[in-house]
């Protein structure tokens, strides 16, 4: 457990709102802090490809789970948040796949980021942060790069807000305007995933928030890599920071076009 306590950066927290593309970020992040480690591809955009961190975003795993239900999305429970806080650092630390001598990065969908980091003192976290209008963008790439390749997800997620899965996966056939209209109720589950609290101002020193479009088009490359590397003050080398920005710049120009009228 030497990197989850002793740590100065044992964890770091990528937190974001479903489709904000937040896995490929923390996907980004693990290969540089282990550069020998592939970064993936593929064609829809998406950074899922990437399944090295699986075994460490155990988050992603056991968030159906009803103690986790209350803890991402806030909703009614009689866990106090002092048990709530005991059950996270139990979750990480007992990971059968968490590793001595890496820093962790996990990518998170929660609403209130507080609660983590008051769980590891030592932890950090950068959010992936999105306008209201920009919902249904993320709705959209959800849509795009998630569910039409994985229709067994799609269809839980039809039974999770009751609807009808056989005629939902027909508006999977072609993403336009009618279709993302038709398929609008899946930005619930966005709302629902998107950051909710602010960072209370003791923690404000361990978070970086970086704005969706800045990540996605407007920053330069070079600029944000060094942005989050001073952050961690990570003191990557050259070599790396240069791979992360070609990376970064590779992701960028394979996001899907959002569909026009």
């Amino acid at each position: 457990m030497k990197k989850l306590v002793d740590s100065s950066t044992p964890i770091l927290f990528v937190q974001y709102p479903v489709g904000a593309g937040g896995w490929f970020l923390t996907s980004l992040l693990y290969t540089a802090f282990n550069p020998e480690e592939p970064l993936k591809h593929n064609s829809n955009g998406s950074g899922h490809a990437n399944t090295k961190i699986t075994s460490l975003n155990n988050f992603a795993m056991i968030s159906l789970e009803d103690a986790y239900q209350s803890i991402l999305y806030q909703t009614e429970s009689t866990m106090s948040r002092n048990d709530k806080i005991q059950h996270i650092r139990n979750t990480l630390i007992n990971n059968p796949h968490k590793e001595e001598e890496i820093i962790h990065t996990i990518s998170i969908h929660c609403q209130d980021i507080n609660i983590f980091l008051e769980a590891f003192p030592n932890s950090k976290a950068i959010q992936l942060e999105i306008t209201n209008e920009q919902i249904s963008l993320c709705g959209f790439n959800f849509i795009h790069k998630v569910l039409r390749g994985n229709l067994i997800y799609f269809e839980k997620i039809c039974k999770d807000y009751g609807k009808d899965f056989a005629v939902e996966k027909l508006y999977l056939e072609n993403i336009d305007l009618t279709a993302l209209d038709n398929l609008k109720w899946i930005n619930k589950l966005i709302d629902k995933s998107n950051i909710k609290e602010e960072v209370i101002e003791n923690f404000d020193n361990r978070v970086l928030t970086i704005e969706y479009d800045q990540y996605i088009k407007h920053a330069d490359a070079g600029h944000l890599i060094d942005c989050i590397n001073n952050f961690l003050q990570a003191d990557w080398n050259s070599a790396i920071k240069n791979k992360l920005v070609d990376e970064l710049e590779l992701y960028r120009t394979i996001q899907p076009p959002y569909p026009q009228s």
